[in-house]
């Protein structure tokens, strides 16, 4: 990830050298997670951070930011692109729902209950072919194919369930204190990207794009903290490896667009 915000950093420093050329763009978005990735059924525990079978990711809405820069192709309307985006996606609706209702149910044993969700963010830097031409006075349409490498990563998943009024069966202890991070490994893998817009003459930009970001496996590390004992301040720590089910993130985006 240092890797993409430095590559991100040296393209933001060169933009006055090339802006009088107008070929950067940056944008801004939404995203919605589509098949798959945004889908989840709890009450059959299909959820990939849950199940190692499951390829639901229950990924729900998030935003996008980017920067890309085109280099014309001789006097056509084709271009060469290149671009770096930030593709942030939030747990759905139904992944934070289930978490309150286990904080709900948890605070009637624990003193104090969180639960943090899981996020996916994705650093796709892609390069391909952008085809320009005129629509009516004033306005312009485009078309986009880009492929690439996408860096993807899901930030920590934790829990805390600490002074429990009585033992609790937990991973097959009685517990009165249970608090686990899971750390999950990054994973690099080919990434595509579909796009279509259309570009006013005043230089702004309404983007419409799929992306498609490649398999990963939810795998890492947990750090594990409990107690089996009541208020003995004592607590066990251990660290194990887990592999949990595989996701595909696939993303739909709106996005606006300014062209320098």
């Amino acid at each position: 990830m240092r890797r993409f915000f430095l590559i991100l950093t040296l393209m933001a420093m060169a933009v006055p050298a090339v802006a009088q050329n107008g070929n950067w763009t940056f944008f801004v978005g939404w995203s919605q997670a589509v098949g798959d990735f945004g889908k989840v059924d709890l009450a059959k525990n299909d959820w990939a951070f849950i199940s190692p079978n499951s390829t639901k990711g229950g990924a729900g809405m998030g935003f996008d930011l980017g920067v890309q820069y085109r280099k014309a192709i001789g006097e056509s309307k084709m271009s060469l692109v290149f671009s770096a985006d930030l593709l942030y996606s939030f747990p759905s609706f139904a992944v934070i729902n289930n978490n309150r209702r286990l904080v709900q149910d948890m605070a009637g044993n624990f003193a104090q209950v969180s639960v943090t969700n899981p996020k996916f963010v994705n650093l796709p830097l892609l390069s391909g072919v952008h085809f320009e031409t005129g629509l009516s006075e004033g306005y312009k349409v485009y078309f986009e194919v880009q492929g690439g490498v996408a860096f993807r990563r899901c930030t920590d998943r934790s829990a805390s369930f600490v002074d429990g009024h009585n033992p609790l069966p937990i991973v097959g202890m009685e517990l009165y204190d249970y608090i686990y991070t899971d750390h999950f490994y990054d994973s690099p893998a080919f990434a595509f990207h579909l796009s279509a817009g259309l570009v006013d003459s005043t230089h702004w930009v309404l983007d419409l794009g799929l992306w498609h970001l490649g398999s990963m496996r939810l795998e890492g590390t947990e750090d594990l903290k409990y107690d089996p004992y009541p208020n003995s301040g004592a607590l066990h720590h251990t660290k194990v490896s887990f592999k949990l089910g595989t996701v595909t993130p696939i993303l739909f985006t709106c996005r606006l667009g300014y062209r320098l």
